[in-house]
């Protein structure tokens, strides 16, 4: 390596190696002059020849390069990227991860409420301030009345919690007409979904 020469990361494989131009490497520059021209027909079709042949080492070189790209993100470009992700997919990726590790889940989140009692109480305070409207203690008891102090989903009794059918985060109101009793595990298993079905009407009114 000469003296004086530039190092840098290169823009393309993302390693500290001597800097030759447009961001690249020498080695980067190099392939890249190489698919200049004449040449780039050739080289692409010898790549894709490459990957035909070796599609193991091809996908493994691709999640190594991944990898290298994700762990130079600093923790707010982390953020951003995973948020930046389609989100059904997101959410059908956490549902499938949830039922496939429901035992492991609960415990995770449970530890990190426990772990982190302020950021749990921030959370709480930005779901309670999305909510329009209010309930006071009669309409929830009488409430819990109409439904003979039962689950509006499983119909078990015991200790009752608010759930909103159609939830705040959803745009749902925090209004009577929009509450059902509930018990913890419907709650938590309802969370923010949206039910195609109403819970049964009301037993007693």
């Amino acid at each position: 390596m000469g003296r004086g020469a530039k190092i840098a990361e290169c823009i393309e494989c993302h390693e500290e190696r001597r800097h030759e131009a447009r961001g690249l490497c020498s080695r980067c520059y190099g392939r890249w002059i190489y698919r200049q021209g004449d040449n780039a027909a050739k080289a692409i079709d010898r790549a894709n020849r490459w990957k035909g042949d070796n599609p193991e080492l091809y996908r493994a070189g691709r999640r190594v390069i991944a990898n290298r790209i994700y762990h130079s993100l600093t923790p707010d470009a982390k953020l951003a990227r995973s948020r930046a992700r389609a989100p059904r997919d997101q959410r059908a990726y956490q549902h499938g991860y949830f039922q496939r590790n429901k035992a492991r889940a609960y415990v995770q989140s449970k530890e990190w409420k426990h772990r982190h009692p302020e950021q749990r109480r921030l959370e709480e305070h930005r779901r309670r301030a999305k909510m329009v409207g209010h309930v006071s203690t009669h309409q929830w008891q009488a409430l819990l009345s109409a439904y003979r102090n039962r689950c509006a989903y499983c119909g078990c009794g015991g200790k009752m919690t608010m759930d909103h059918v159609l939830p705040i985060a959803a745009g749902g109101a925090h209004s009577i007409e929009n509450l059902v009793p509930a018990c913890a595990h419907c709650n938590a298993t309802k969370n923010a979904k949206i039910l195609a079905v109403v819970p049964a009407l009301r037993l007693m009114l």
